[in-house]
Order: structure tokens, then sequence, then C-alpha cells
């Protein structure tokens, strides 16, 4: 069987939150992830992610937030494309991951701004803010 290579993309998108609606809560924006992650699937990428820290975080493993940012932008350093989604404000970690990609990699970034576009970005009433 002929083996086919998927593009990987990493998904860049707020995980905590403080409740508000600027930014959200961290059930609501993981949900949210995992909706973008399920899309990316669906139009055949793989995707890069390491949400999974989200869940270790809550089992009581806790690392310092630098830790976690050194995790995300080795992982980003393997994606053919970068997407940035999220709610309104862009957060401190997600403003690293955005730099590390400008810096250092250069790949490809779908943004926010391309959401008009309905032939690579999920309907918005799929999710709501």
């Amino acid at each position: 069987m002929e083996s086919v290579l998927k593009k990987l993309v990493y998904i860049c998108h707020p995980l905590t939150g403080d409740g508000s609606p600027e930014w959200g809560d961290i059930d609501y924006n993981f949900e949210r992830y995992l909706a973008f992650c399920e899309y990316a699937m669906d139009l055949g990428y793989a995707v890069l992610s390491w949400a999974h820290h989200v869940e270790l975080h809550r089992r009581g493993l806790h690392k310092d937030h630098a830790y976690w940012l050194e995790c995300d932008v080795s992982i980003l350093a393997k994606a053919d494309e970068v997407w940035f989604c999220g709610p309104l404000a862009v957060t401190k970690g997600m403003q690293i991951e955005y730099d590390a990609n400008e810096q250092l990699f250069h790949h490809p970034t779908r943004h926010d701004s391309d959401w008009d576009d309905p032939y690579w970005f999920p309907p918005l009433e799929r999710f709501p803010l």
C-alpha cells in the first residue's frame, strides 16, 4: 500500500481564559480548539497538537508557562502550515507562537481575517462566540 503524507497543521488558539466574553473559559476554548482540529482533519490535514497539556494540568502536572510554550514552539517547528484561530483577543502564548513562526520558521499562515472565505474556514455559526 502506498503511503500518503498529510500536511501538518499547527492550530494556534487560546486554551485558558478568565470567563470574560473576550477570553472565554478553558472548557469553551478547549471545545472550540477541538472543533478547529476536527475541521482541519476533515480537510485532510494531520493536526499537530500539544493541547493535551491542558488535561495534564487538570490532573496535577503543573509546569510553568514557559515550559509549555517551549513545547509548543518545538511542535510548531514541525508544521507545514499554522492557523491562528480564536476569539477576539490574542493571548500572550499565541503572540509567542506567532513571533516564533515569523522569525524562525516562516510557515504559511491563515488568520481570523480569512474567516470570510468559506472554502478554508468552518462556518462561524459552528463556533459561536
